[in-house]
């Protein structure tokens, strides 16, 4: 076999392997273009999301979202509110107190949306959820925060 044909092969064989280096742009445009975290679980996230843990010896709950470096802040307090509304359904809790932290929760002055602060430009909301079995003055009804939101 001769040095032309060898060599013909090998750079088939090499544009047959590195044919996707041409479309890098192409993803890392698309990987830009919609970057702000989405509305999920920080579980498993590298990106941000929502967790939620209990507040010990209350019936209080912290729920927090993070997002990202292309999140908003308004975004972020939003995902922040629609997890506290379906915290409180999963527990068959049709209404919620909101809270900006616990001196508010122990004072009851309740809030319509947690607090916001930045952490390296990135957008975190931190609030205190009190899911009710019925209506209290100042409160939130689950159903039609869920309803707005789809």
């Amino acid at each position: 076999m001769n040095k032309t044909i060898r060599s013909k092969q090998f750079f088939n064989k090499f544009r047959t392997y590195f044919k996707p280096i041409k479309y890098a742009p192409l993803f890392g445009t698309l990987l830009l273009t919609n970057c702000a975290t989405s509305y999920q679980s920080s579980t498993w996230s590298i990106t941000g999301g929502y967790d939620d843990k209990p507040v010990l010896d209350t019936h209080l709950t912290k729920v927090k979202f993070s997002g990202n470096g292309f999140t908003s802040g308004e975004l972020a307090q939003s995902h922040n509110f629609y997890r506290c509304a379906e915290y409180c359904k999963d527990r068959n809790k049709p209404y919620f107190k909101l809270f900006k932290n616990l001196t508010d929760a122990a004072r009851n002055k309740n809030s319509d949306n947690g607090q916001l602060f930045y952490v390296f430009g990135k957008p975190t909301v931190i609030s205190f959820v009190l899911p009710l079995e019925h209506y209290e003055e100042g409160s939130h009804k689950v159903e039609s925060i869920l309803a707005n939101r789809k």
